[in-house]
């Protein structure tokens, strides 16, 4: 028997039908050393040998935890895994990605203060099929280290220099007990669940420190659920995630504005893949117009 440092990371892993990627995902957690981890694999009803390779895994390292479920998709599966989660920190990891290095949680480690609640870090693209070809992921990386006292301070930053809200549940580490304290959990049932949960678990938090450093390769791959054909689904699913924000995310007086401009963007998004004059265009454009704040966005929601 091995002797494992106690536990800090708790590393939730959903899985479905991604048997010939999964090895790499799972490689890329076991080559962290000097830091304690357990890995929660839930496997959400694959029908492919995912399931096998899982198990095989869990015979040669007892830190490997697998849980099986009916395919109920990926915030179901998500949430599976944070039940059982007993470490400090919480990382979520989808089973074609993997950590970008093998002192990913070692670094991270290094940069868990005692008063911060959610650490986000650097990725980079990973294109497999074009020679494994990587390219920094601009939209969501930090150039420089910061620290931000409040979640929504973070947030405000976010929004103002990129024009868009963070999301990802993936690009961060969360401190367990915040999720527990405000017992939140993924969306089930809906895609784009990230663009829900990550703002409202931001809208708890206390200091969010950001990180340079990249730690997670996203691939890149067609079929996946993020870049898999946009349709109705991804449209309407959207839209209902603005409307649960606009109801659910409690902004205080000094953060209005951010609020409104994370709703007037998803609901952009959702109205362009929704079909001319349907309900639910209607509905989008009419939750852009109450979340408009510049003069060419009223014009371009009246006009559009």
């Amino acid at each position: 028997m091995r002797f494992y440092k106690i536990m800090t990371f708790s590393i939730v892993i959903p899985i479905y039908n991604t048997a010939l990627y999964l090895s790499k995902c799972l490689d890329s957690v076991l080559a962290q050393s000097n830091v304690g981890w357990e890995m929660i694999c839930v496997n959400d009803g694959s029908t492919d040998d995912s399931l096998q390779l899982l198990q095989e895994y869990a015979r040669k390292d007892n830190r490997i935890h697998v849980l099986t479920q009916p395919n109920q998709g990926l915030s179901a599966a998500r949430n599976a895994g944070m039940a059982a989660a007993q470490g400090e920190w919480l990382l979520f990891l989808d089973s074609d990605d993997c950590l970008a290095s093998p002192a990913a949680l070692q670094i991270l480690e290094n940069n868990t203060l005692p008063d911060t609640d959610v650490l986000a870090f650097s990725s980079e693209l990973w294109y497999p099929e074009e020679d494994d070809r990587y390219e920094a992921n601009v939209l969501f990386n930090h150039s420089s280290p910061k620290r931000f006292s409040k979640g929504w301070d973070y947030m405000a930053a976010f929004v103002e220099e990129r024009g868009w809200g963070p999301s990802a549940a993936c690009f961060y580490l969360w401190k367990r007990a915040l999720i527990e304290a405000n017992d939140l959990l993924f969306p089930p049932g809906l895609l784009h669940e990230d663009e829900w949960f990550v703002p409202m678990l931001l809208s708890k938090a206390g200091g969010v420190q950001t990180m340079s450093e990249v730690l997670y390769s996203y691939r890149m791959r067609s079929g996946s659920i993020a870049h898999g054909g946009r349709n109705i689904r991804h449209a309407t699913d959207k839209l209902h995630i603005a409307q649960r924000l606009q109801r659910e995310l409690a902004a205080p007086a000094d953060k209005r504005r951010t609020k409104k401009r994370l709703l007037y963007n998803l609901a952009r998004n959702a109205a362009h893949n929704l079909p001319l004059l349907s309900q639910d265009w209607w509905q989008a454009k009419l939750l852009m117009l109450k979340n408009a704040v510049r003069t060419k966005e009223y014009i371009r929601v009246i006009t559009g």
